[in-house]
């Protein structure tokens, strides 16, 4: 009789250890509105205006060197049709106008290679922060969401701000947008 006792114990262990084995942890998830949290990282504001700082400064040293091709443009009436001097002005004219082209257009790339590199580490840092806010309070999973109104100016432009959104609906209790923004302040 012992023997079988002993017999139904280890059944009933060994089935409620394989129901426990096939029962996952509940899941538990919350929600970041990551563009909220890139615009109030305490970093974004300040790298983004020393960008448009740099940008302003460049700006003045392009329109530099248009106001000196428009100071020799206009002394082209000065000078005789045809004559080497005349001559001599448009092919400066013409190199000062091909390299405010060039400088304007690696301004522009500069300018979008740093906005890009900026938003990619702020990115980067606030994913470690939404990682670390998750994990202390318990989260396995933390899903973007956006508040914002759809934009777009096309049928596609808006119906790609709609796939983009994988949380339709949350709770306001899963939201931990406000922890993460504190966590990167603090």
């Amino acid at each position: 009789m012992r023997s079988l006792s002993l017999i139904v114990v280890g059944v009933l262990l060994l089935s409620a250890s394989m129901l426990s084995a096939q029962t996952p942890a509940p899941v538990t998830a919350g929600v970041v509105d990551m563009f909220k949290v890139l615009n109030e990282h305490p970093e974004t504001k300040q790298r983004m205006e020393g960008i448009k700082k740099d940008f302003e400064a460049s700006i003045e040293k392009l329109k530099v060197e248009i106001s000196k091709a428009k100071a020799l443009d206009d002394q082209l009436d000065l000078l005789k049709e045809g004559s080497p001097e005349q001559l001599e002005q448009l092919k400066k004219i013409s190199q000062l106008k091909a390299t405010f082209e060039i400088d304007r257009k690696l301004l522009i790339a500069r300018m979008n290679i740093d906005t890009v590199t900026v938003m990619r580490d702020i990115h980067e840092k606030s994913v470690k922060a939404v990682g670390e806010v998750a994990q202390r309070k318990g989260l396995r999973m933390v899903f973007m969401t956006t508040s914002g109104r759809v934009g777009g100016r096309t049928e596609s432009e808006v119906m790609n701000e709609i796939a983009s959104r994988p949380v339709i609906w949350s709770d306001n209790s899963l939201d931990i947008t406000e922890a993460v923004i504190a966590a990167l302040k603090g």
